[in-house]
């Protein structure tokens, strides 16, 4: 069956619901975020159709900075499946971003997913750098001394503004740096950070440290303590990663998570206070 590219409509909705839905054990996120992407400024949401006009593939494309976009939510319908449609929407959101002045494509794939390790790298794509997702459940943390969880050496506090010209000029030359390739996740999208990204951190309160480091880190509406950045040594990591557990537990989070580089001494002390990892990898096309 033939296919064709085009933008998505929200009359697509209905075709887009019904072969994403059972996508992972949980169900999927296209369909409830699919009429925001038609809307939202800098996203580009895209379809193949059959003959009929019927969505049978879906995938986005983000503008995260006049160089730098992001592709995610690449679905195919099961039966359409192997016939060239997840490269037709790939190449369709190269070339939509190379209009717009993109100079970098990147995307993130799950290290075990290796049919689409496979299919980017057969696009030009290379692996640019790894990255753990790491959780951790507090409300199922055994609690000790008398019902309390015993505190760490150190304490994380909220940084000041004169703290960023340092922080960032100790991460941008560090091991967690040099990992993730200078990039920055906002939320799963990855692009490369700013200094700037410490100085709004710092005036929303996001910002902490200690002797041992430095996070980015708040409590989401779900009740999550999430660390999207992290300065530290191999030595300090410990302290440190001690310290996130006792805000996140002092602010009332049921759960920790961090996003980081890969780097094997963070992993390590990661899984050694109680963190399950989930490893994936950002790749990159240049445009």
């Amino acid at each position: 069956m033939s296919h064709r590219i085009r933008a998505a409509r929200p009359e697509d909705l209905p075709a887009v619901a019904a072969f994403t839905d059972g996508t992972f054990e949980w169900g999927d996120y296209v369909a409830d975020s699919f009429l925001e992407w038609i809307d939202q400024p800098g996203s580009h949401l895209l379809v193949a159709v059959d003959d009929d006009d019927t969505a049978i593939g879906v995938a986005r494309m983000v503008e995260l900075s006049p160089d730098e976009v992001w592709l995610h939510a690449a679905r195919v319908h099961p039966d359409h499946r192997r016939s060239g449609i997840g490269t037709s929407l790939n190449e369709a959101c190269c070339r939509q971003a190379r209009r717009l002045g993109g100079r970098v494509a990147r995307l993130l794939i799950e290290t075990w997913n290796e049919p689409a390790r496979n299919q980017v790298s057969k696009l030009g794509y290379h692996e640019t750098g790894r990255w753990v997702f790491a959780r951790k459940n507090l409300a199922m943390e055994p609690l000790t001394n008398g019902s309390r969880r015993v505190s760490g050496d150190e304490r994380l506090t909220p940084a000041r503004r004169t703290e960023v010209d340092l922080a960032w000029m100790t991460w941008s030359n560090g091991d967690l740096a040099y990992h993730g390739r200078l990039l920055f996740p906002e939320g799963w999208l990855f692009r490369l950070m700013t200094p700037n990204d410490l100085e709004l951190a710092v005036r929303s309160g996001r910002l902490w440290q200690c002797p041992s480091g430095l996070i980015m880190g708040g409590v989401d509406e779900d009740g999550v303590f999430a660390v999207p950045w992290v300065q530290t040594t191999d030595v300090d990591a410990p302290r440190l990663v001690k310290a996130v557990i006792d805000v996140a537990d002092s602010l009332g989070a049921e759960k920790v998570e961090v996003m980081a580089p890969a780097a094997p001494w963070l992993g390590e002390v990661l899984e050694q206070y109680g963190f399950t990892l989930r490893p994936s990898s950002v790749w990159a096309l240049p445009l």
